[in-house]
């Protein structure tokens, strides 16, 4: 893996972005009222154009622009490694793409991005004479740049160096886009994740169940529909589950295995395997309406807003003390182990008072609380809660979870701003 961020999204105004070699001779640049397409700023006597016409091409590559520019020290800042992803957005004739290109080398990757055609041939016909084969021209619109999809959160993985900068570009070349349920019958796995509409979703794997082999295994991302609502819809319901992954499902390691009553074991095993070949954290939950981590998360986000609606807090400390807090101790301590730590008996406590106090019933203990209260099995300080702390069992596992978090504070206060 790289030890320099990786790929690289920039914004180059080609015909208006500039890094002078010392300090601007007085008047170079003045304020007016702006044209009709004109930004009000002056450079050199001109008025700088919100989008430079094609028109004007030839005065983007004239030869006393590396003078008044001096490009190199926009380059040098950028830090551009071989094997670096890079968008350059507003590219013009590919004056800066071509310098990124020779910086990233033949296993990078220059987008040159322009929002007119014109531009884009004279671009392509720059590069192709210059011979930089790396340099991916697009055709843009004043919203949207056309990068290829996912490639900014892929460039951005890299840049944090969770992907490998050289694997960037051959990760999107693997994406293959298809319209229609067309050519999939080499397909052994079929990952759905349409809507949440139970109708939808059926329809489409009546449909998909013509297209592809036999064997292959059907696995819909829903977060809340049962999969025994829609295995019946897939011509084999034993090679049909959900799949859950949680969102933004290329970071977040979860993925909740949810089988059928008819899924086969066989089925389950092969999607457990395949889902931790792709580094993924495969956890098998029974079905039941929101799974695991939807279940608990309803009843969270409601909560926070309710918080929000009875005056309690504002959005922005809701969010700061979810951050501080349980979002940062749940990243090192499961739920059951911060229960068993913390102490059984501090939950079935603050689970009554919190019901008695707001007079209302969803804060009572849970029956499992309340039994294990009975049998004292409160956590480490008892030698059992949900977990056995028999022998030293208790105090590796106090010390292994206070390591993880005091590790996690030095990561958030090494990365603090």
């Amino acid at each position: 893996m790289n030890s320099k961020p990786a790929p690289v999204f920039l914004l180059v105004l080609a015909f208006a972005l500039s890094a002078p070699a010392a300090e601007p001779a007085p008047g170079r640049y003045a304020a007016v009222s702006a044209s009709p397409d004109g930004i009000g700023k002056v450079y050199a006597g001109r008025e700088i154009a919100r989008v430079m016409s094609f028109h004007g091409a030839e005065w983007l590559e004239r030869p006393e622009r590396a003078e008044e520019e001096r490009p190199e020290l926009l380059l040098s800042a950028l830090e551009l490694k071989p094997g670096m992803t890079v968008a350059d957005i507003g590219a013009g004739t590919g004056y800066y793409s071509w310098r990124m290109a020779q910086r990233v080398g033949a296993g990078g990757t220059v987008y040159a991005v322009d929002i007119q055609p014109e531009m884009i041939r004279l671009l392509e016909q720059q590069m192709s004479r210059r011979r930089a084969a790396n340099v991916k021209a697009l055709l843009g619109t004043p919203t949207d740049p056309g990068l290829p999809p996912a490639s900014v959160d892929l460039a951005l993985m890299v840049e944090e160096q969770v992907v490998a900068g050289d694997a960037a570009a051959p990760a999107l070349e693997r994406i293959e886009e298809r319209v229609g349920l067309g050519d999939l019958g080499d397909c052994a796995f079929v990952q759905e994740a349409l809507p949440e509409s139970v109708e939808l979703k059926r329809a489409t794997f009546k449909r998909l169940s013509e297209r592809i082999s036999a064997d292959a295994i059907v696995a819909s991302t829903s977060s809340t529909i049962s999969p025994s609502h829609l295995a019946h819809a897939v011509a084999g319901p034993e090679r049909f589950l959900v799949a859950h992954w949680l969102n933004p499902a290329h970071i977040i390691p979860l993925v909740e295995v949810v089988p059928g009553q008819q899924t086969s074991a066989k089925t389950v095993e092969s999607t457990l395997r395949l889902l931790e070949r792709l580094g993924k954290t495969p956890v098998r939950c029974a079905d039941s309406p929101g799974f695991i981590g939807p279940r608990i998360q309803v009843l969270l986000m409601n909560e926070a807003v309710r918080l929000v609606e009875e005056g309690v807090a504002t959005p922005e400390d809701v969010d700061r003390a979810f951050r501080a807090g349980m979002g940062f101790r749940y990243a090192s301590v499961g739920i059951f182990e911060f229960i068993d730590w913390g102490g059984v008996d501090i939950l079935y406590r603050a689970s009554r008072y919190m019901s008695e106090a707001l007079g209302d019933d969803r804060f009572k203990p849970a029956r499992l609380v309340e039994q294990k209260m009975a049998y004292n099995e409160l956590g480490p300080k008892t030698g059992r809660g949900f977990f056995d702390y028999a022998g030293d069992r208790r105090d590796t596992f106090e010390t292994a979870k206070i390591r993880a978090l005091l590790r996690q504070l030095k990561r958030d206060r090494e990365s603090a701003p």
